[in-house]
């Protein structure tokens, strides 16, 4: 798993003042560009790789359940643009207006499944009502 690395694009200012003066830059993602997640609980049900759903559990496990990263997407396992959701409401602005906190965190595992990399890493299956195929 890698993400793109993003930078802020600074312009000198502008004589009219209306256009934009600061825009994110990243790398060009050359390939079939998939999104996996959401960060409102969208979970991907045409699984075209395991990484990304498994990455975001195994993130909110490595963190002691206090964060987890969400809003998967990109191009196989190289990714841009991540949401990251904290369990502390002293955290609730960090990362952005995004961050929907612990309902962002439950939102998540309203939808994940756990696939075969989930229990290759030994990651604990999360409790929830059973959908169809379950």
């Amino acid at each position: 798993v890698d993400f793109i690395e993003a930078s802020i694009l600074q312009l000198p200012e502008r004589r009219d003042g209306n256009l934009p003066r600061d825009f994110a830059v990243e790398a060009y993602l050359d390939g079939s560009f998939t999104k996996h997640s959401s960060n409102s609980g969208f979970v991907a049900d045409d699984v075209v790789r395991n990484t990304p759903h498994a990455f975001s559990h195994f993130t909110f496990e490595a963190s002691g359940a206090e964060q987890i990263v969400v809003d998967i997407q990109g191009v196989d396992d190289l990714y841009t643009d991540p949401q990251i959701h904290t369990a502390s409401s002293s955290s609730s602005t960090r990362f952005g207006r995004g961050n929907m906190g612990l309902r962002g965190m439950a939102l998540f595992f309203a939808s994940h499944r756990c696939n075969s990399l989930c229990h290759e890493l030994g990651l604990t299956p999360f409790a929830h009502s059973p959908m169809p195929g379950d």
